[in-house]
């Protein structure tokens, strides 16, 4: 309900037509006393008045202005304060899957939630390197960590995602889809464990093995390097898809720092191709390392123009389709090949530690990129998921949302014509002022015929009278029982139509409302205006059972819990995409 206006908050609301009614007034006067030979007091006093009138609104009307400016000024602060930092949005996000832990089906998200907020937290960055089978992922991995802790073959062994990090002590796990398993972190145990795994079916295969080391071993503080299984791991003929090589994929797509090795007999980057123009297009830092072999060396020797040209060709590739800085490492502790090396511009893996080492100078800017890539990832993972039940219980719902309008919109027109006032005490009342009106209009249609009271007795006057109230008398019942029947009909046919509305109110054959209620509302069928208050209490009772019923129809809360979320991870995803921006 709108507040009441004072008297002179009219006057304040209307400031600038005042400041004009006091420049006019003053003007209009100022020229009369001008004109006048002899102005009195009361023109000038008036003058004054219009000034002061004047002066009075003009400041108001400023002091209006600057506070709506200011009001403005306070909006835009809202509207465009600066982004919320990286790790309150992680911290939203995880609360978000939390709270969403009925509907969100999906495993082990709850788990990667937490698992991003601590990242950033704690300042840890994730390095994903990949390739071909076999192209030295593992012995780069290792290498770099200066420790052999990624199993390393001359045959297929990474069979699954391997992460190696940062922790307070030796520890391993291994993840499947719906199971989680501590494991001896050792690496004669986790090659025979590789070997078992490679030998199984890929939904047998688990997801990713987590192994911590501390930080004095590992060299470089604060880190996760993730050794992925190499390109072309896993055919799924059910799928008619690399499923492996997706997986894998996509999680590179969330790195901050991504190196992709290659031996030359992979030059060719076409299979990589797809991955690379993402990464670029994401701005994801990569970095191409060309792996120098004894068969690299051995192409050397036999065609050194040949070889050049083909890893020349290889990082004109790199560097056009993800920007990519390119190196040419030996990894092994080998003479000759560390002469290769230096023939042809390349570098010892300690030397490309130490570049590796001297990029993460800025690791603070990759852990918050990757924080951001990571969370729009699972974000986008939810959504998909989430609006896979909005489409699955959009029928329901939509079913729930028509008969909800009907059973609403019948309710008020019977409380509609309840409200219309033919409820008994009104309708007496009407009869009453009818009646005594007529009877009013009978005695001053008398005394006006008769000319006065006196003339002719009191006799005549009071018959008009008394015939003009038995007239209103009778006008008023007839007028009680026509709007009684007309009420009471109605009525009927009101109550009549919500009673069907409600006896159909069916969703995949569950009622919507519960039997007791139900029979309340069947109850009451004719005579309906003697029960007007039980009436309203039962459609109060359908109001209200009808909300707490439509808990138990499969599909209906699943479909609201999923549109809040839909809308929550919205704005989540535009938040974060703001800070790449």
């Amino acid at each position: 309900m709108p507040q009441k206006r004072s008297f002179f908050a009219l006057f304040i609301d209307n400031s600038r037509l005042m400041s004009l009614v006091g420049v006019g007034g003053t003007v209009t006067t100022f020229i009369s006393i001008v004109r006048s030979e002899n102005p009195d007091f009361v023109q000038i006093a008036v003058v004054i008045a219009f000034i002061l009138l004047f002066i009075v609104f003009f400041v108001i009307e400023i002091r209006k202005k600057d506070r709506k400016k200011s009001e403005i000024d306070q909006d835009d602060d809202i509207i465009y304060e600066p982004n919320l930092p990286v790790h309150e949005l992680c911290e939203t996000l995880l609360e978000t899957v939390t709270s969403n832990n009925s509907i969100i089906k999906r495993s082990n998200i709850e788990e990667d939630a937490r698992s991003i907020l601590q990242d950033v937290r704690d300042g840890i960055l994730r390095i994903y390197l990949f390739g071909h089978q076999s192209a030295g992922k593992s012995s780069l991995t290792n290498a770099l960590l200066n420790s052999e802790i990624s199993p390393i073959s001359s045959s297929k062994m990474t069979t699954c995602l391997i992460r190696i990090r940062t922790g307070t002590k030796f520890s391993g796990i291994v993840k499947w889809e719906n199971e989680t398993k501590k494991i001896k972190p050792d690496i004669k145990s986790l090659k025979n464990r590789m070997a078992e795994w490679g030998q199984s079916s890929f939904e047998h295969q688990p997801i990713e093995v987590i192994i911590e080391v501390p930080d004095e071993i590992l060299g470089i503080p604060k880190i996760e390097l993730v050794d992925t299984p190499g390109t072309g791991s896993t055919w799924d003929i059910k799928y008619g898809k690399n499923i492996l090589d997706e997986t894998v994929n996509k999680k590179i797509r969330t790195a901050a720092v991504a190196i992709l090795i290659y031996k030359h007999e992979h030059a060719e980057m076409q299979s990589h191709g797809s991955l690379l123009n993402e990464l670029k297009v994401r701005n994801i830092k990569v970095i191409g390392v060309c792996n120098i072999t004894p068969d690299l060396e051995y192409a050397y020797k036999r065609d050194n123009k040949d070889f050049l040209d083909t890893i020349t060709k290889a990082e004109h590739q790199l560097r056009e389709n993800a920007k990519a800085e390119c190196r040419r490492v030996v990894l092994e502790e080998d003479e000759s090949l560390i002469k290769l090396a230096r023939q042809i511009n390349g570098e010892t893996v300690n030397e490309f530690r130490n570049y590796f080492i001297e990029i993460l100078n800025d690791r603070e800017s990759f852990v918050k990129l990757q924080a951001i890539r990571e969370s729009l990832s699972l974000i986008e993972d939810l959504l998909v998921d989430a609006n896979k039940l909005v489409r699955k219980f959009r029928p329901v719902f939509d079913t729930i949302l028509t008969r909800k309008t009907e059973i609403k919109d019948a309710i008020a027109s019977v409380r509609k014509i309840i409200n219309k006032g033919f409820d008994d005490e009104n309708i007496v009342t009407q009869a009453t002022v009818v009646g005594g009106a007529t009877l009013g209009l009978g005695g001053m249609a008398a005394v006006y015929l008769l000319g006065s009271a006196v003339t002719g007795g009191l006799l005549l006057p009071a018959g008009g009278l008394f015939l003009g109230g038995l007239a209103g008398s009778a006008i008023g019942s007839g007028m009680k029982h026509s709007k009684l029947t007309k009420f009471e009909e109605e009525l009927a046919t009101a109550w009549n139509h919500l009673r069907q509305v409600i006896n159909k109110a069916k969703v995949n054959g569950n009622s919507m409302l519960s039997t007791e209620v139900i029979r309340k509302v069947n109850l009451h069928s004719s005579s309906l205006s003697k029960y007007q208050k039980t009436l309203e209490s039962n459609m109060t009772d359908v109001e209200n059972d009808i909300e707490s019923n439509l808990r138990k129809i499969e599909g209906y809360e699943s479909y609201q819990k999923s549109e809040v979320l839909i809308e929550q991870l919205t704005v989540l995803k535009s938040q974060f995409k703001k800070h790449l921006s």
